[in-house]
C-alpha cells in the first residue's frame, strides 16, 4: 500500500512539474534601450560580487544594435548586439 501511495505521489509531482513550466516571455527591446547605471558586478571566474555606490559614473547604454560601457565620459567598451530572428 505504501508503494502504491508513493508511486501516485511521484506521478502527481511529475505531472505538475511538466505542466508548470512554460516558455520564457520575450522582453520588448524598447524596455532595455537607454542608459543604465551599474549597481553591481559579479566576476565570472570567482563569483565575487562588487557593489557600486549610487552616482558612481559607471554607465551602460543599450541601443538597438549596439552597447557602450561608459566610465565617466570615456567609453570603456563597446560592441554589437547580435539579433535573433524570430
Amino acid at each position: 500500500m505504501k508503494r502504491r501511495s508513493a508511486l501516485i505521489t511521484l506521478l502527481a509531482i511529475g505531472i505538475a512539474v511538466m505542466f508548470s513550466c512554460s516558455k520564457d516571455e520575450m522582453i520588448p527591446m524598447t524596455s532595455v534601450i537607454g542608459k543604465w547605471e551599474i549597481k553591481a558586478s559579479i566576476n565570472g571566474f570567482t563569483g565575487q560580487r562588487e557593489n557600486f555606490d549610487e552616482g558612481n559614473g559607471q554607465i551602460v547604454e543599450f541601443g538597438v544594435k549596439d552597447y557602450y560601457f561608459m566610465n565617466g565620459n570615456n567609453t570603456a567598451k563597446k560592441g554589437g548586439i547580435p539579433l535573433k530572428e524570430s
